[in-house]
């Protein structure tokens, strides 16, 4: 390899003036050469007194002046604004490492105007410091590469290497900067090549670059890694020019550490690749507003959106704002109008805007405005999201939160919403319209729901939500409450009369019979009327005085109404009280099972005895069951209590029998709550399991309401209770009404004739006439008959002279507990 001393550059920067201090600098021997470059403008000025010290002949031609006329010119004569020396006006590119890079307009010699990129770098001797400028005519970009390279290369602490190449590729000429960035001394330098500078180093293409630069004058701008003394490699941009020295060609070679940039650009990517996958996966509409320009550019998502194609839309604001909806346009005018007056933070709004199908769309549109040194907003931009599912999600959650998923009518939430409002409404304008509540209950729904099953059950409430919704106008609100439950809200009616009139149209309607898939269901509706008051503060106050007529109606039978008064709220906190230690009764052992003996007329003993319930109230003393079985129907609570009874008298029986007193059977009432229970069969036989009482010795009582109510959804279950072997009786026979082709299905062992037709006899003998009626057909049917609410002998000769099988009533016993049924037997009596 070829090795070169230290080169002695020429002489070719033209000082304009002296300035004490600043010599050295001007003798700098790589000033020259960037001078000599001939195509750079370059000049180095003095702040302190505001014009220049040397120029390059580039420099003079760029400004119109000759090598002489530049000496001493004032900055002022060219340029009106000029960083650290004329205040004034310019655009920054760039500033980093005391560089700074602008764009201004400076005037020529002869007044004409030229467009220029100026780039300065401070330079401190001692106690004096200069400007090193370099500018170029925007119009010239084909020289802006070369230029700005070697304005940064104008001295070595500005981190540019510089490197001269021979033919060969050997290096002859390394600056300080070149063995900082390489970690190597200058002489380890000097003695490698391109091939051990370059891990890719091509001899051929070496030549071809060789050619191109010092025989065609190409100037070459690539990047490349090179080699460091410790073996490491650091990426480089490298700038190579021709230069020439004694004749000789030389390749003089720029290079800096891009390592930060490469870095960045990096980091540019993966944030750009960032922000394309968020804006695919978002799948928003980007939009950005020139606003002194009124145009706006919509991405082609943003035109997908509502349904066209980019050539389809005009760039103008108005594109987006005459397609918003017209109840929205006004808001969102304000909103922007807001934002652009500087007094919210960015631009957010939601509302709809017209597809090009007609149709309307929910948009979610954000943006932000950019605003000049004045603060006055230039550009705006940002995006629009398609929010329609959502919006049609909320609106879907909005109805579900205030209307009953079954029916679709108001929930109570919503009439809760709609009392309170006509309330308030009322206490504001002190009028005297008036409004009515009316709480609807189906009448025996559970029974209905339990036999038939819920999909049917839920047909029912589907069908009265339906019947309701005919009974009233517009201005009133139909809700269901829960259950079986439904509640009319009436406005604008004149006086109670006048929501009675609308309770009768319920009741009618709800009485016609429902066909559902087949079955003729027959149901009935109990309501309770509220009227309002001026004592109502809350809505909650009248729905539950609703309510508690609704229950005062129940009370009087299936069907009925009543109005709400004040007794009813005390009767209603005595029913409540009532509800409250009926369900700790049975935990505390409150209840008690009687027996009232049934006779055989044939014998004229004692064969059996009917369970009767007693409560034992702490407080009320012995309660009858008239006084709370049907509460305990209405709230449930018979099933357990139910069970109870049903355990208890098997354990008596069998109890009776280790006394000695025979195999006397025991009859237990099922309710109708019991009847339609799915494991009524199984817990009966697990009674008789547990206890060991034998099947036959086990009656099981139903009212004919009961059975009549629900026949064909029991009769499979009674059929399964045959089969187990006890004995199924139809209590309270002659008080409904049967049908006699159920009464043939039934697997009933015995009637029981009602009370009322046996206790209360009339001088005529009408009731006898039905009881033996009602013999004769249970004897047809293969059936046994007992008579109830036998109170004198008289009654046990005609029903024993009839044929009846047994008997039970006061003239036997009163009910007695179960440890008095051995003295009553022991008697030994006959009847």
């Amino acid at each position: 390899m070829t090795h070169h001393p230290p080169i002695p550059l020429r002489s070719g920067l033209a000082p304009t003036v002296g300035a004490p201090g600043v010599e050295p600098l001007l003798d700098d021997p790589r000033l020259h050469f960037i001078a000599d470059a001939g195509a750079v403008a370059f000049a180095v000025v003095d702040p302190r007194h505001k014009r220049l010290i040397a120029a390059s002949l580039a420099f003079a031609d760029l400004l119109g002046y000759g090598a002489d006329a530049l000496e001493g010119l004032p900055i002022e004569a060219f340029a009106d604004a000029f960083p650290g020396v004329l205040d004034g006006r310019v655009t920054f590119i760039s500033t980093a490492d005391g560089r700074l890079s602008w764009e201004t307009r400076w005037r020529r010699r002869d007044g004409a105007p030229v467009d220029v990129v100026v780039h300065t770098l401070e330079e401190e001797r001692g106690d004096h410091s200069a400007l090193i400028v370099v500018a170029h005519d925007r119009l010239g970009e084909r020289h802006e590469s070369l230029t700005w390279n070697l304005a940064r290369t104008a001295r070595e602490v500005a981190g540019t290497g510089v490197l001269w190449l021979d033919e060969a590729g050997g290096i002859v000429y390394a600056n300080r900067a070149a063995c900082l960035l390489l970690d190597a001394r200058r002489d380890d330098l000097l003695e490698r090549d391109l091939a051990a500078l370059t891990p890719d180093f091509e001899p051929d293409r070496w030549r071809l670059a060789w050619a191109d630069i010092t025989q065609r004058g190409r100037h070459l701008t690539y990047e490349a890694e090179y080699r460091r003394g410790d073996g490491g490699f650091i990426p480089v941009e490298v700038s190579a020019h021709p230069v020439e020295l004694d004749g000789a060609c030389y390749v003089c070679a720029f290079f800096v550490d891009v390592s930060d940039r490469r870095r960045a650009q990096q980091e540019l990517a993966k944030a750009e690749e960032r922000y394309a996958l968020a804006a695919r996966g978002a799948n928003d509409g980007l939009w950005d507003w020139e606003l002194g320009a009124a145009r706006v550019h919509y991405s082609s998502r943003w035109s997908a959106i509502i349904g066209f194609q980019d050539h389809e839309l005009s760039p103008a604001l108005s594109t987006w704002l005459d397609r918003i909806h017209p109840e929205d346009r006004a808001r969102v005018d304000t909103e922007l109008n807001v934002h652009l007056a500087g007094d919210t933070p960015h631009f957010q709004s939601e509302h709809r805007v017209q597809h090009k199908n007609g149709t309307y769309r929910w948009v979610l549109v954000r943006g932000l405005a950019i605003r000049d040194e004045q603060g006055t907003p230039v550009r705006m931009a940002g995006s629009a999201s398609d929010i329609t599912h959502r919006k049609t999600a909320e609106a879907r959650l909005q109805f579900e939160a205030f209307h009953d998923a079954l029916t679709g009518l108001a929930n109570r939430a919503l009439l809760i919403r709609r009392l309170q409002q006509a309330l308030e409404q009322a206490r504001e304008e002190r009028s005297r319209d008036h409004f009515a509540i009316l709480f609807v209950d189906v009448d025996d729904f559970k029974l209905i729901n339990d036999s038939l099953g819920h999909t049917m059950g839920d047909m029912l409430l589907r069908a009265v939500a339906s019947r309701l919704e005919r009974c009233v106008r517009s201005v009133d609100t139909v809700s269901r409450l829960g259950g079986d439950e439904f509640c009319l809200l009436l406005r604008h009616v004149s006086d109670v009369s006048e929501a009675l009139r609308v309770s009768d149209r319920v009741q009618e309607e709800i009485g016609v019979p429902f066909n559902l898939r087949g079955y003729e269901v027959f149901t009935s509706a109990s309501v309770g009327v509220a009227l309002n008051r001026p004592s109502y503060d809350e809505a909650e106050e009248m729905l539950r005085d609703a309510n508690i007529a609704m229950f005062q109606a129940k009370e009087a039978g299936r069907g009925k109404r009543a109005v709400f008064d004040a007794s009813m709220h005390k009767a209603a906190v005595r029913r409540l009280t009532m509800e409250t230690d009926l369900r700790r009764a049975l935990e505390r052992n409150e209840f008690e099972v009687y027996y009232q003996p049934i006779v055989s007329l044939q014998t004229g003993l004692i064969k059996g005895f009917e369970a009767l319930v007693r409560w034992h109230h702490p407080k009320r003393g012995l309660v009858m069951p008239t006084d709370f079985i049907r509460l305990a129907e209405d709230t449930g609570l018979i099933i357990g209590l139910g069970r109870w009874v049903l355990s208890s008298a098997c354990q008596d029986a069998i109890r009776w029998s280790e006394l000695g007193l025979g195999r006397l059977s025991v009859s237990v009432n099922v309710s109708a709550r019991q009847l339609v229970l799915p494991y009524l069969v199984d817990q009966v036989s697990d009674v008789l399991g547990d206890t060991g009482l034998d099947p036959d010795r086990l009656n099981l009582e139903i009212t004919e309401s009961v059975l009549m109510d629900n026949a064909e959804a029991v009769i499979a279950q009674l059929h399964k209770l045959r089969e187990l072997g006890v004995g199924l009786h139809i209590d309270d026979f002659g008080t409904g009404y049967s049908s006699l082709a159920y009464l043939h299905r039934f697997p009933i062992d015995t009637l029981k004739i009602d009370r009322s037709f046996i206790s209360n006899p009339t001088q005529d003998d009408e009731p006898w006439a039905i009881v033996e009626t009602i013999h004769t057909l249970a004897k047809l049917l293969g059936m046994k008959v007992t008579a109830e609410g036998v109170e004198a002998p008289e009654h046990v000769d005609k029903l024993r002279a009839l044929g009846c099988d047994s008997v039970q009533g006061y003239f036997i016993s009163r009910p007695i507990c179960a440890s008095g049924v051995m003295g009553l037997i022991g008697k030994g009596r006959r009847w």
